[in-house]
């Protein structure tokens, strides 16, 4: 959880040094940090429900019931 926000740290760090150094708009700038920002929530909140919910458990529930469907029962 430490090594996502270092991450999001260094990489949010070198965006607001391109972002200064080539005069970018403050509106350019908000976005950008606001992105990064809800992009590390998200990341940090995907990290922490892991256990309880996954992709996988995501995409079952949605095909399962289409697998049942087709499936012949004998």
């Amino acid at each position: 959880m430490i090594a996502i926000v270092v991450v999001f740290g260094v990489i949010s760090y070198v965006e607001w040094k391109y972002l200064k150094r080539n005069k970018r708009s403050l509106r350019t700038q908000s976005i950008i940090m606001g992105l990064a920002f809800f992009l590390l929530i998200a990341s940090e909140a995907l990290f922490l429900v892991r256990d309880h919910w996954s992709l996988g458990m995501f995409l079952n529930s949605i095909f399962e019931p289409i697998q049942n469907l087709l499936t012949i029962e004998s």
